[in-house]
């Protein structure tokens, strides 16, 4: 399935009716709070988004003959992205490599997550940006019966959209260890949409937003939203004639798929690679001694021995069963195949 195309929509800008894929300059480069806060993510780790989003516009304005008129324009798409963990630094930042629903991996420089949860370089990760506005300001030990309010950008078919919500967790009946959150909330609007037979339509408005999310919090993810939009204003063309419009919008992000990655050293930068090699003089690795003492060798370690070592290679790991979380996604979804995993480090060991 190819992947959809987005209209990204600058606040106010008349050329905001450019089309540009997800991910790309028109989109944040950044995405604060898209993780829980110091989550440990495995090297191989792997995750897989789906995206579901529709919005209608419904403008009315006056015609040159003075008829009342209303022009509806609608914008639907559902994509994926998925992750791979490639490995992390010693600030414990995580490196990943994304891909997404068409096949294509993303061109720019990886994205990182920081200890915060907070994507950098985002790329195509700016999609699950979603997840952000129920984790943004919610506290690191998230349990049943908290509050707390959060703010963000909702990206829509049409551009961003800022919502502030007051959520409450609760625990979810159906299953042990999952959180469920009620968000509630309004909406801001300043955007661009263009509308036939009235032109580039600059909206004002405001409406209200209500959302349910879910939490596992042995994995200290999030499995997914989904929100319900409405909202309404004025709309004004370039020429300055005016109307008004109202806004439906739902949007859904899912976990679908998820591998637990595996333990492991952090990627070191080449310049750190000369002080993890163990190296002793020459004159060491040869020393003297009798011939019964060469006969009987000591014990050698399971780790470090002379038998043949496989070569390192990606281990697939199984993947981990998710709770089935009542959230509205299309079955027909065609799921990103994420990147393989970095192979699995091989010890080596030096002489003596």
């Amino acid at each position: 399935m190819v992947r959809a195309v987005s209209i990204v929509i600058a606040a106010v800008a008349a050329a905001a009716t450019t089309v540009a894929a997800l991910g790309d300059a028109g989109a944040p480069s950044s995405v604060p709070d898209a993780f829980l806060p110091n989550r440990a993510f495995g090297i191989g780790e792997q995750q897989v988004y789906v995206i579901e989003r529709h919005q209608t516009v419904d403008v009315r304005f006056r015609a040159p003959s003075g008829d009342l008129v209303s022009k509806e324009v609608s914008r639907n798409d559902l994509h994926s992205v998925a992750l791979t963990v490639e490995g992390s630094n010693a600030g414990d930042i995580v490196l990943a490599a994304v891909s997404d629903s068409a096949a294509q991996a993303d061109s720019a420089p990886s994205p990182s997550i920081r200890a915060d949860g907070t994507i950098e370089a985002a790329g195509l990760l700016v999609a699950i940006g979603g997840g952000a506005l129920v984790l943004s300001a919610a506290p690191p030990a998230l349990d049943e019966g908290v509050t707390w309010s959060s703010s963000g950008a909702l990206q829509l078919p049409f551009g961003p959209t800022h919502v502030k919500l007051t959520n409450a967790s609760s625990a979810w009946p159906d299953q042990a260890g999952i959180l469920q959150v009620a968000s509630s909330g309004s909406l801001d609007e300043a955007g661009t949409v263009a509308v036939p037979g009235f032109g580039p339509a600059t909206l004002r408005g405001s409406g209200s937003a209500k959302g349910i999310s879910f939490v596992d919090t042995g994995l200290r993810l999030l499995l997914g939203s989904t929100y319900t939009l409405a909202g309404s204003g004025n709309a004004q063309n370039r020429r300055g004639d005016r109307g008004t419009y109202l806004m439906r919008a739902t949007y859904t992000l899912k976990l679908a798929r998820y591998v637990p990655g595996r333990p492991g050293p952090p990627a070191y930068a080449p310049t750190e690679l000369p002080r993890m090699i163990e190296t002793v003089a020459p004159d060491q690795m040869i020393h003297s001694g009798s011939v019964d003492e060469i006969a009987h060798p000591a014990p050698t370690d399971n780790v470090f021995s002379n038998s043949p070592l496989p070569a390192g290679s990606p281990i697939p790991l199984p993947d981990a069963s998710l709770a089935p979380v009542p959230l509205p996604v299309s079955s027909g979804a065609a799921l990103a195949s994420p990147l393989p995993p970095p192979p699995t480090p091989v010890p080596t060991h030096t002489p003596r």
